[in-house]
């Protein structure tokens, strides 16, 4: 179901299904990404006996645009807010790739509030703040190359999708005068030694998937986020960068066996 919540002036727009434990679903950033992407995924997840919500992060679809009014990282607040106002006190969240670096700030910045962390796709931290110091171009050259296969196969009309792949990059980052780089700016680089380089620190449970079609950049973020101690790892068969549209079923059945053995304490 479609719903929409108001912080303060900041709408967001989200998707909630399903009834018992909260589990908060992170879409990822950028032209190309939708929060629509997870609607299968979540609802195959509800009917394990999850209340799934899907957020519209600031900026996406119908949800207002971040104001930026201040330094902090407003979209990262934004999805604690949006919890605290959903009265969420604990949940699982799941972050798919740069949304997982969003989801991992926010089990560094409180980790209390999270029961466990799943991260789909997450590159490594530094190789995306490293593409970033050519400015927005250069991270829209990163994702393209982290998404280059998916946009490749089947090779028929490539460069027709290539082309629309990219004027959504453009025109996303370029919204309002850049105000969708600016806020991810903030995300990446607001906190970004005490999020990521005490990566070892971090004692909530989690689980690192992958597709086993993926490319080698996300790969090298699989080997970076396994420093996360007793981090579980595994590779989903016949999945390509979006594996919760490529395979929902077995991404699923990977996060409820994950998540059952938080419950029993193993």
């Amino acid at each position: 179901m479609k719903k929409e919540v108001f912080l303060g002036e900041q709408k967001i727009v989200y998707y909630q299904k399903g009834k018992g434990s909260p589990f908060l679903i992170i879409h990822g950033w950028g032209g190309s990404a939708s929060p629509r992407h997870n609607l299968k995924f979540q609802e195959i997840l509800a009917k394990r006996g999850f209340r799934v919500l899907v957020i519209s992060l600031p900026g996406f679809e119908e949800s207002s645009l971040p104001t930026l009014k201040t330094n902090n990282d407003e979209i990262t607040e934004s999805i604690l807010k949006f919890a605290d106002k959903l009265n969420l006190k604990q949940f699982f969240i799941y972050g798919h790739c740069l949304g997982g670096l969003i989801a991992v700030k926010l089990v560094r910045l409180y980790p209390k509030r999270i029961k466990g962390i799943i991260l789909c796709a997450v590159p490594s931290p530094f190789a995306v703040k490293i593409s970033m110091k050519v400015g927005f171009l250069g991270l829209i050259l990163f994702l393209l190359v982290a998404e280059l296969s998916q946009l490749f196969f089947p090779p028929i009309y490539f460069f027709k999708r290539l082309r629309k792949w990219l004027r959504e990059q453009f025109k996303f980052y370029k919204r309002r005068h850049g105000i969708m780089w600016r806020a991810w700016k903030r995300i990446m680089l607001k906190d970004f030694k005490e999020t990521f380089l005490a990566i070892e620190k971090i004692k909530t449970p989690a689980l690192i998937i992958l597709g086993d079609k993926e490319n080698f950049i996300i790969r090298k973020g699989v080997d970076f986020f396994k420093k996360i101690p007793g981090s579980v790892s595994k590779v989903i068969l016949g999945a390509n960068h979006s594996v919760q549209l490529d395979a929902p079923e077995k991404l699923v059945g990977e996060i409820v066996s994950f998540i059952k053995t938080i419950d029993s304490g193993k």
